[in-house]
């Protein structure tokens, strides 16, 4: 009797060769998903039409655009210049069920309509590119808070009276606040009026900023750039911004470009005045801002490059 108690009932049997059959065949059914997905999209896309094509008949971890991770999960969908055409919300319907996505690109390419919230689900996205397309907005929500988004091109959309809508409201705050992870944010030539958020100078993971070609107006913070110890380029050229262009700016700590080009500026910080300035750039730019006071330099003495 003490022997059939130690023996494995045949339901134990049966639980356990099912957790084993469920282990062995969930990474292909999660992996099949991200196979309808990305079918999806090629078929409600105009997939036919494409400059590179997926071929339906192969492993789609070999389709061009395509990168898988171990577990055949997608996790670089690149798309660029590629004639993808149709809604933004159907394509992304489709993309937000690649839950392991971390680099999506889709620039040069005719995605109309607003971006849709279903862009929040892509959790672990690290980079988004979708500029030069015919999106409208406004922006969602979510595309301020996913978590591990590190870099953000939305510059140069097709058409700046359609993109205006996107920004009718100027800058999110949560794109610029100390909350986002985001180190490069990309916003040139996007119809952006209104004031920069002055949340800016909280974020400490932020390299790289360009506004640049936008209509943006007000004045820049006097103080709080030291924070942003990670700066290094920064592009405010071609808007309408007014006031000074403070020491604080323009002494951050790693900051090596800096182009504040054909605004409204009336003063460049002082740091750069005389001769005896040690600020060094890699390039900067002032030119253009007609109501400067030619009484203050403008230009800075500029750190030579290798090419020279």
């Amino acid at each position: 009797a003490e022997y059939m108690g130690e023996q494995t009932k045949p339901r134990d049997i049966m639980l356990r060769l099912f957790v084993v059959i469920v282990a062995l065949i969930t990474p292909f059914v999660v992996s099949g998903d991200d196979r309808t997905a990305l079918e999806g999209l090629f078929n409600d896309l105009g997939g036919q039409k494409w400059r590179r094509k997926f071929d339906l008949a192969t492993d789609f971890c070999t389709w061009d655009g395509i990168t898988c991770d171990a577990d055949r999960r997608v996790i670089t969908l690149a798309l660029e210049d590629n004639f993808v055409v149709g809604p933004a919300d159907v394509a992304f319907g489709h993309i937000s069920q690649l839950e392991k996505l971390r680099v999506l690109a889709l620039q040069m390419n005719i995605l109309k309509g607003p971006i849709p919230e279903s862009i929040s689900k892509l959790t672990e996205l690290r980079s988004l590119i979708i500029s030069d397309n015919a999106l409208t907005g406004p922006l969602p929500g979510g595309l301020g808070n996913l978590p591990h988004l590190r870099y953000l091109d939305l510059s140069n959309f097709a058409s700046a009276d359609r993109i205006r809508n996107v920004f009718a409201e100027g800058i999110p705050s949560a794109l610029l606040s100390e909350q986002s992870p985001l180190q490069e944010i990309w916003l040139s030539n996007c119809g952006i009026g209104g004031s920069i958020p002055s949340t800016y100078v909280t974020m400490k993971n932020l390299k790289n900023l360009d506004l640049s070609h936008n209509a943006l107006t007000g004045t820049l913070p006097v103080t709080g750039h030291q924070g942003l110890k990670h700066l290094e380029m920064l592009n405010l050229s071609q808007n309408q911004l007014k006031g000074d262009v403070p020491d604080d700016l323009i002494n951050a700590p790693r900051l090596v470009v800096l182009n504040v080009s054909d605004n409204e500026f009336t003063s460049i910080g002082a740091s750069l005045s005389g001769e005896s300035s040690q600020r060094m750039f890699v390039r900067f730019q002032c030119g253009g801002n007609l109501k400067l006071n030619r009484n203050l330099p403008c230009q800075p003495p500029v750190e030579p490059t290798a090419e020279s």
